[in-house]
């Protein structure tokens, strides 16, 4: 399979050196991506979209905590339910090299709709079954540097433990929008004590030009600790 896009593989401290991430970085129209693949490492997202509705497009988008959030720029969109037949296939395949901690970064695909669920399956064990409800949502203040006291709608992080090998991801019910999905560590780190806690709401982690950047007092910096 051909690799498609480029990827910004975060470093952060507190992640583990396994850490590896799909993260999407450029936009394709719909009926591009068949056949295509997005990978970090070993760790590998196949697309088959003979329906041609899957897509990439630009989003903005918090996911996180009331305490640590990150931000993504762009999503992968379904276009529609995930389906095996011979003239129209709509489905996503990620391959893991190990047994580890799978985290996923996804929307509805449709506001409103109450009933949109996304089911990772692997050896046909249900892994994560979740209904990905608008309601879900946290918000936050601070993360709009332009509005400090406005409300930011920050969405859950799902994870599940896996196996190494192949991953089904399924969205039975209708377009689901996936953001990023992370193995064996979170893009945020979780924090252990109250210094912990304190520190960690000084610093924003969030996305731009597919870079990761901290904005920590006001300060920009990249992923290695330089100030930008």
């Amino acid at each position: 399979m051909k690799k498609i896009f480029l990827f910004a593989a975060a470093v952060v401290a507190a992640m583990t050196v396994n850490a590896e991430q799909i993260l999407f970085t450029e936009v394709a129209a719909a009926g591009t991506l068949n056949g295509k693949s997005v990978s970090d490492g070993e760790l590998v997202l196949a697309i088959t979209d003979e329906a041609e509705k899957i897509a990439v497009d630009s989003n903005s988008c918090w996911f996180g905590d009331a305490v640590n959030q990150v931000k993504f720029s762009l999503r992968l969109k379904t276009g529609g339910k995930s389906q095996v037949k011979e003239e129209a296939t709509n489905a996503l395949k990620l391959t893991v090299p190990r047994d580890g901690k799978l985290y996923v970064y996804a929307r509805t695909g449709k506001n409103s709709a109450e009933d949109r669920n996304i089911s990772l399956v692997q050896n046909e064990v249900t892994l994560l079954d979740h209904t990905l409800l608008e309601s879900e949502a946290i918000k936050v203040k601070g993360l709009d540097s332009k509005e400090p006291e406005k409300e930011t709608a920050v969405y859950p992080v799902l994870s599940c433990d896996v196996q190494e090998g192949d991953i089904d991801i399924l969205y039975p019910v209708g377009a689901i929008n996936i953001y990023g999905i992370s193995f064996d560590a979170p893009i945020e780190p979780e924090p252990q004590g109250i210094e912990d806690v304190k520190n960690a709401v000084k610093a924003v982690k969030t996305f731009e030009n597919g870079q990761l950047v901290i904005i920590k007092n006001g300060v920009k910096y990249n992923a290695l600790g330089a100030q930008l």
